[in-house]
């Protein structure tokens, strides 16, 4: 119902061919009705956004001239965890041909909550997901993070998964979309999927004399 939103959109070439792209739709409530808490919703364009229901669009080629489409599951998360909802993933397929996203999330309306970023996977090519967690670092520890998009890549030089964003190493809590300063890179180990602590590097911070609200990850 009322389409899908895309937004920070980062899609993908799967193994199989088959064109990925994250997409958000409305969350219903268990009796059917949309969910209002935490959606802003656009009569002009239609669409509901923000308050994310996350799911894939999958395509299939089925020749030079037509993709087949259809709708992968939605990612399964716990109440509250999220004031909006999950959104603007980046993904990346592992070398065992599992796809993993990371997700940002926000703690809006509940800033007393801690916020990291949320990694889940799906085994069956996007129709079902695990469910949303915390992201660990490889040694177990937990880095929060604001509701900032992000980017997984796979290095063309080393073959290794690295992961860019923004990570609060400095004792700044987040609060909602902040702070996105500093940005950084780290590799990341594919099994279990966790960041790898000590290979973390500052990118960029907010320099001295300029804004606290420094933004290095805004699209």
């Amino acid at each position: 119902p009322n389409g899908l939103a895309v937004s920070f959109c980062q899609p993908i070439a799967d193994s199989r061919g088959r064109v990925i792209i994250p997409v958000q739709t409305q969350t219903p409530d268990p009796d059917g009705a949309l969910r209002k808490l935490g959606i802003r919703f656009d009569e002009r364009i239609g669409l509901t956004y923000d308050y994310g229901s996350s799911r894939m669009l999958i395509g299939a080629f089925r020749d030079n001239d037509h993709i087949d489409w259809h709708l992968g599951g939605t990612v399964p998360i716990k109440p509250g965890l999220s004031s909006r909802g999950l959104y603007e993933p980046t993904i990346i397929e592992r070398t065992d041909g599992s796809i993993s996203r990371v997700f940002r999330a926000s703690n809006a309306l509940c800033p007393h909550r801690p916020r990291y970023k949320w990694p889940i996977i799906s085994r069956d090519g996007c129709e079902t997901w695990s469910e949303a967690q915390p992201w660990e670092c490889s040694d177990g520890s937990l880095i929060e993070s604001s509701s900032t998009g992000s980017r997984l890549f796979r290095s063309a030089t080393d073959g290794q998964l690295y992961w860019i964003g923004n990570l609060c190493i400095h004792g700044v809590r987040p609060n909602n979309n902040m702070p996105r300063s500093p940005i950084v890179i780290a590799r990341v180990q594919e099994e279990p999927f966790a960041l790898i602590r000590d290979s973390i590097f500052v990118i960029d911070r907010a320099q001295p004399g300029e804004h606290p609200d420094t933004q290095h990850s805004n699209f």
